[in-house]
């Protein structure tokens, strides 16, 4: 898998075609983006020196992407989607070792969290074999896990 920073017409309508889709929708926070322009208007907003977005790459095909944001000092926040005809594979895994390997090598921060619906029984459990414990629950029906190895 390759992980490449989402520059290109490409790559951002990409992410506006995962974001959008249904199955992936229900498992986010937050409404998807209603249009094509809204979406790179917001794109071209948050993707800074503090949010990086990488479109993950199977055999040349995109299949999810990675979000870091340098929140603080002292943590960031990492999010995660494959697409669900992607899913199964292991490309799951794949995505998060490599994310975290680049939040290790790029910001060396004490922590790493991010939020996860708590239904999404996967991913928790991709999460918790890279060491995330959860660490609080919203009302929202999230939870929060922070990688408990940078603790």
């Amino acid at each position: 898998m390759d992980l490449i920073l989402a520059k290109s017409e490409e790559e951002l309508n990409f992410l506006f075609k995962a974001r959008t889709n249904p199955e992936v929708d229900r498992l986010l926070e937050g409404d998807p983006p209603s249009n094509l322009e809204d979406h790179l208007n917001y794109i071209s907003k948050v993707q800074s020196k503090s949010r990086f977005i990488y479109i993950a790459y199977e055999n040349n095909i995109p299949v999810g992407y990675s979000q870091i944001y340098d929140i603080t000092s002292k943590s960031i926040e990492v999010g995660f989607v494959i697409l669900p005809e992607y899913q199964g594979r292991g490309l799951g895994k794949q995505l998060v070792k490599k994310t975290l390997d680049i939040c290790n090598s790029k910001f060396c921060k004490l922590n790493i969290i991010l939020y996860v619906k708590k239904e999404n029984i996967k991913a928790r459990h991709i999460y918790e074999c890279f060491g995330f414990v959860e660490a609080s629950s919203l009302g929202s029906g999230l939870i929060g896990m922070i990688n408990a190895s940078k603790v």
